[in-house]
């Protein structure tokens, strides 16, 4: 299981929409600012990031040396303050004139045109996320014997008139016991193809396509606004990712040069409560 870090920037983003107060990210925590994307747009009030993309990156391992002298990789967590990835790597990275098609850029976020020695790139440093078909779970969780069940949790006429329950002395939750979850399942799948285009990617930046490694990741809120941008007096209009904030941080580990199939990878996202028994 991947280990997941919040950012308090997902817990700013949260009290303000609870508050109802007008949001505007704090200065030196978007993506955009560190990618110099769409920062001059100011958007109107009441207008809140969510889930819509996520980013990858290189730079959450390292690797250490055991006592008997063997290689082992160990993951550099991020901490909550942190707004961006150690390393960002692109998911495309194409010559000016090898664009993605308008289809095909609908899928990523984040484009931003760069130099690499003397040649122009295109790059996505994220790609979106489909909410369309996620749903909200609550699910009552039970641990015994180290192992988890779940069943769906449906309020009834109880919760409204709850009854004062015995409390254990300790006043604990123990090893074996009762909790609530809300959550849900956001897909960060990679395919083969964009595997491919990562590994291309890396070959270009570091002239290594064994740099495509990816061992952090960030789900992003941000806001999807179409934005423009110009290149040799060229002007296109796209959709883009504003307001990009890295909501969580996920430590996986893929070095994509053994990976032979699509990254699979649903991340179960939400917040579990214990639960007092009667």
């Amino acid at each position: 299981m991947e280990t997941i870090v919040p950012t308090v920037y997902s817990s700013h983003l949260t009290i303000s929409r609870k508050l109802g107060v007008n949001y505007t990210p704090l200065t030196n925590t978007t993506l955009n600012e560190k990618f110099n994307i769409g920062t001059g747009i100011v958007l109107g009030s009441n207008t809140y990031p969510k889930f819509n993309c996520f980013v990858i990156g290189n730079g959450g391992h390292y690797v250490a040396e055991d006592s008997n002298g063997n290689k082992i990789p160990k993951v550099m967590y991020h901490n909550p303050t942190d707004a961006a990835l150690y390393n960002h790597i692109p998911f495309i990275l194409r010559p000016v004139n090898n664009d993605l098609s308008p289809v095909e850029r609908s899928n990523y976020r984040l484009r931003k045109i760069i130099t690499i020695g003397t040649n122009d790139y295109i790059a996505y440093y994220a790609k979106k996320i489909d909410t369309s078909s996620i749903t909200i779970n609550m699910e009552n969780i039970s641990k015994v014997s180290n192992q988890f069940t779940s069943t769906t949790f449906t309020p009834d006429s109880s919760n409204l008139s709850p009854s004062i329950p015995s409390l254990d002395p300790t006043h604990t939750v123990g090893p074996e016991a009762d909790y609530i979850g809300v959550n849900i399942n956001i897909d960060l799948s990679i395919t083969t193809a964009e595997m491919t285009e990562i590994r291309n990617a890396c070959a270009i930046i570091y002239n290594d396509a064994n740099m495509a490694v990816i061992s952090e990741m960030g789900i992003c809120a941000g806001v999807d606004n179409q934005i423009n941008s110009t290149y040799n007096s060229v002007t296109i209009n796209y959709l883009d990712s504003l307001y990009t904030i890295i909501d969580t941080f996920i430590h996986p580990l893929y070095v994509l040069r053994d990976v032979k199939s699509d990254i699979t990878l649903n991340v179960q996202y939400g917040t579990t409560y214990p639960i007092i028994k009667q």
